[in-house]
């Protein structure tokens, strides 16, 4: 990415910083204030999203380092590493509200009445908390463009203050049903609505982090890109490797946050010095680039591709 992209990404990330923080001091406290434990849950949602924040501005500056000393093949997995810990941390949390929810409930119906939700402050801080979502959303996803679309922290952050935003609005309504079953033939459920609120929260939330886990650990885990990049990128090699005196032996891609990572094994009709490797290696990434915003390209002479590294 370019400086004015980066600086657009770590601009965005400090405004996430900041209102994350606000979101998540605003749920505690609304949840102390109204006796409620979604809105705790909603408010340690965006605690998360504002720890992250700050880890990811270190990333998204590293990332696109090149290769040093330490590390040979760059830092591009940096971020893929870190959108695997943001997911899994979301999903512990999920998993610790679910369970909390599941056993206030299960005291409710062994006789033990919970403490009564003051719904007076719900509906501001609905209304607060998806304005500020609203504003997030709008902010990444606007850097997100500012970087050709090439940030999968932008593009993660802009996702989760869009889904941050829906759950807290859910939420609130699912208040206003329990406050309007109040008096009601289904009055027996309002002194667990609140919990019954956390338990659906924590299954839609669970479904979308769950999701950006497998992914995220995907790419950690070195596992192949997805079968349209993998032909798109076969393509360009084909394109490239056909005019120079080499038989194209097989193509691996892998994608490692925002960059992809190609591997062109070539099978030389005749002698070949390094220097045409690397003019082979260098018109790909040429190409490539046009298509990704950072792309890396080996070329290695063998005879029988992937099939080489296999064991005996």
């Amino acid at each position: 990415m370019t400086d004015n992209s980066r600086n657009s990404e770590s601009s965005a990330l400090r405004v996430g910083m900041v209102g994350n923080l606000t979101m998540g001091v605003a749920g505690v406290a609304a949840s102390i204030l109204s006796n409620s434990e979604a809105l705790m849950v909603d408010g340690l949602f965006s605690l998360v999203g504002f720890f992250s924040a700050m880890v990811a501005i270190r990333v998204g500056r590293q990332s696109a380092a090149g290769a040093d000393a330490d590390r040979p093949f760059g830092y591009a997995m940096d971020e893929a590493v870190f959108t695997t810990f943001r997911s899994l941390s979301l999903l512990g949390l999920v998993v610790f509200a679910f369970t909390n929810a599941v056993a206030k409930i299960a005291a409710y119906a062994g006789g033990t009445t919970p403490a009564p939700v003051r719904f007076e402050v719900i509906g501001v801080y609905t209304f607060v908390i998806c304005l500020i979502c609203a504003g997030l959303w709008f902010n990444h996803h606007r850097s997100w463009k500012k970087t050709g679309e090439a940030s999968d922290i932008l593009k993660l952050e802009a996702r989760a203050a869009a889904f941050d935003g829906a759950i807290t609005g859910c939420a609130g309504v699912g208040f206003g049903i329990v406050f309007l079953l109040q008096g009601t033939s289904l009055a027996f459920i309002a002194p667990v609505g609140d919990s019954i609120i956390v338990v659906v929260l924590c299954l839609v939330a669970s479904g979308t982090y769950w999701s950006d886990f497998k992914s995220s650990m995907g790419e950690v885990l070195g596992v192949s890109a997805s079968q349209d990049v993998v032909a798109s990128v076969h393509r360009v090699v084909t394109e490239v490797v056909t005019k120079h005196d080499v038989d194209l032996v097989d193509v691996a891609v892998l994608k490692a946050g925002r960059t992809f990572s190609t591997a062109v094994y070539v099978n030389p009709k005749a002698a070949i010095s390094g220097l045409q490797v690397d003019a082979i290696s260098t018109e790909i990434r040429t190409v490539l680039l046009k298509q990704f915003k950072q792309a890396e390209v080996l070329v290695i002479v063998s005879e029988s591709g992937r099939e080489s590294f296999k064991p005996v």
